[in-house]
C-alpha cells in the first residue's frame, strides 16, 4: 500500500479554535467578518452591499505546533511557507473573495469574483511586489458549488512554488493555477536584506456577501540545523536514510544519532 505523508503542521482550524484569538478584523457587526449561528465565517450580508471586509492572520509564523488538545505552542524559528485551506459556502452576486499569503515583500493572491447568480465565477492568481502587480494565471471562468454544494479552496506558497486550487464538490473539474519563482522580493524597510516577513502573513478580503464553513492554516515543516545537520545540510550515503521528527525543536532524530541503514525501515 502506498502511503503519502503530508509534510505540513497545522496551526489553526476553525472547527477547533476561536478565530478571535488568532485573527484581526473579526467583529459582530455587518458588513465586517463575523461568526454565523453555526460557527461559520460571514462577511457582509445577503443584500450584497459593496463593502470590503478584511480578516488577517497577524501572528509571527514560527516553528510552533498544535498539541492533541488543540493548544498552540509557539516556536522560536521563523517559517516562511504557509498553506491555506477553506470551504466556500456562499459567494453572493456581485461579490468577490481574495485569499492571500505573504512572504517577505511578495503577496500572492487567489482572486475569485462572481460572474453570475448561477455559480459562475472568475479565478486568477496574482503576485503583488513593492514595484508591480504580476498576473501569474487567469482570469479563468469556473463554476462554484452553489445549491447546497460547497467549494474547496486551496492556496499555498511552499519552496518558491505558489499553487491555487478551486474545486466545487461533486464536480470532476479541479481548477488549478500554479507558478514557480526564483526568489522573493525584499520587504520595504528591510534595509539589511535579511529576508524578513512582517505584517499579515494571511489575509481574507471579501467584497459583498461571503460565507466560509471551514478555514485552516498550516505551515511547512521547518528543521533546525543542529548536531549532525549543519546549516549547509547533510550528506546521506547510498542505502542510508536521515530521519527527522515533526517537532523540530524537540524531536530526537538523526540530528542526534545520525543516518540509519535503509533496511531498518519497516
Amino acid at each position: 500500500t502506498n502511503t503519502t505523508i503530508d509534510p505540513r503542521v497545522k496551526i489553526f482550524d476553525l472547527g477547533e479554535q476561536d478565530p478571535a484569538e488568532v485573527f484581526e478584523g473579526l467583529g459582530e457587526e455587518s458588513p465586517g467578518w463575523h461568526r454565523g449561528p453555526s460557527g461559520e465565517l460571514v462577511a457582509g450580508s445577503p443584500a450584497g452591499e459593496e463593502h470590503s471586509s478584511v480578516l488577517q492572520y497577524q501572528r509571527i509564523l514560527r516553528d510552533g505546533y498544535r498539541d492533541l488538545e488543540g493548544r498552540v505552542h509557539d516556536g522560536e524559528v521563523s517559517v516562511p511557507d504557509l498553506i491555506v485551506d477553506l470551504k466556500l459556502q456562499e459567494l453572493g452576486h456581485p461579490s468577490s473573495l481574495v485569499v492571500s499569503v505573504t512572504e517577505q515583500g511578495d503577496r500572492f493572491e487567489l482572486r475569485l469574483e462572481s460572474a453570475d447568480s448561477n455559480g459562475g465565477a472568475r479565478m486568477s492568481l496574482v503576485r503583488v511586489t513593492p514595484e508591480a502587480e504580476i498576473r501569474l494565471g487567469g482570469p479563468s471562468n469556473i463554476s462554484l458549488g452553489g445549491s447546497g454544494r460547497e467549494t474547496l479552496i486551496h492556496l499555498s506558497n511552499v519552496d518558491n512554488r505558489v499553487e491555487a486550487l478551486v474545486h466545487a464538490e461533486g464536480d470532476n473539474v479541479w481548477n488549478t493555477l500554479a507558478h514557480d519563482y526564483d526568489r522573493n522580493s525584499y520587504q520595504p524597510g528591510d534595509e539589511e536584506r535579511r529576508g524578513t516577513s512582517l505584517g499579515a502573513r494571511m489575509r481574507l478580503t471579501a467584497t459583498g456577501h461571503v460565507v466560509l464553513s471551514e478555514l485552516s492554516l498550516a505551515r511547512d515543516v521547518q528543521f533546525r540545523p543542529r548536531g549532525k545537520l549543519g546549516p549547509g545540510g547533510v550528506r546521506v550515503g547510498p542505502g542510508e536514510i536521515f530521519v527527522l521528527g515533526d517537532h523540530s525543536a524537540d524531536s530526537q532524530d538523526s540530528r542526534d544519532f545520525g543516518s540509519l541503514p535503509e533496511k531498518a525501515i519497516v
